[in-house]
């Protein structure tokens, strides 16, 4: 089988699930993992035929894309902010929106820093602190996440990134954890945030594979999750604690009235895409 002959497999095999662009990135990332052959090398050298252990791998990987499986779950991994981050079906798919929200602490802080504790609540892959801490290394990040199998990840990434952020296993929504936690000058959160009501205008391949408790909250409170980190700001924070948050842009005035209300700073922040997406919070 050549190169051209898994590419044309690939858009067949996945044509009712992606626009063709998007099948030709999926198409690019899954031969370049197996093969090797770099984004050139797959159209220099279309004829080229792959040897054929490689095709078992590229055919069994085919059947799980056509199914649906995210191209990220199907290689075991996605890139964030630079970084290569292992992913599974326990973690979220790092995505666009939330390097946004790493960006925009990075920029705020500018690498002008003393030693401070950054907090990441649901950290999944560890995609942000690890980031972050890699970023800025007078960042002392942790991160904390329901899902001991997440956590696991999260940890492995740590150690194949090269950072020291520290993981907790904490249910956030239990106050009575929070003791437990280490002092915070930062949280960042991109919680879970979507109504169970909107499933039924969600992609197949978000649905069926990525973790829906790192996804759905409940329709009678959607904000459960803001609401906790405004009591864990109001309780446990000192003045001038910096909260950084990715929010569902249809609850993104709602989210930012929450924390308003309490006599919070708080600034609305657009994505690329035009839509309020992030908020930053300080606590006054």
């Amino acid at each position: 089988m050549t190169i051209a002959e898994v590419k044309k497999e690939i858009r067949n095999a996945t044509s009712h699930l992606y626009e063709q662009r998007e099948i030709t990135a999926i198409t690019a990332l899954l031969l370049e993992k197996i093969t090797g052959f770099t984004r050139l090398d797959q159209t220099i050298q279309k004829d080229v035929l792959i040897e054929q252990r490689e095709v078992e791998s590229l055919q069994q990987a085919i059947v799980k894309l056509q199914q649906g499986m995210p191209i990220q779950y199907v290689l075991g991994e996605a890139w964030f902010y630079g970084f290569l981050f292992s992913v599974s079906e326990h973690t979220l798919i790092p995505r666009p929106e939330t390097e946004e929200l790493v960006a925009w602490v990075l920029s705020d802080l500018n690498n002008n820093i003393s030693q401070v504790n950054l907090l990441d609540v649901g950290t999944g892959s560890g995609c942000i602190p690890i980031t972050i801490a890699k970023k800025i290394s007078t960042i002392k990040t942790y991160g904390v996440d329901i899902s001991t199998n997440a956590l696991a990840i999260a940890k492995k990434n740590a150690q194949s990134i090269g950072s020291d952020t520290q993981f907790l296993e904490i249910d956030f929504l239990d106050t009575s954890k929070w003791d437990s936690l280490p002092p915070v000058d930062i949280l960042i959160s991109n919680p879970p945030y979507i109504a169970e009501k909107e499933k039924a205008s969600m992609h197949k391949n978000v649905l069926d594979y990525e973790p829906h408790i790192a996804l759905f909250v409940p329709d009678n409170d959607p904000l459960i999750f803001y609401k906790q980190i405004l009591l864990f700001a109001e309780t446990k924070l000192q003045m001038n604690t910096l909260i950084y948050l990715e929010l569902n842009e249809a609850l993104a005035m709602q989210t930012a009235a929450l924390f308003s209300s309490a006599s919070f700073e708080t600034t609305l922040k657009k994505d690329m895409q035009g839509k309020y997406r992030m908020l930053k919070v300080i606590k006054k």
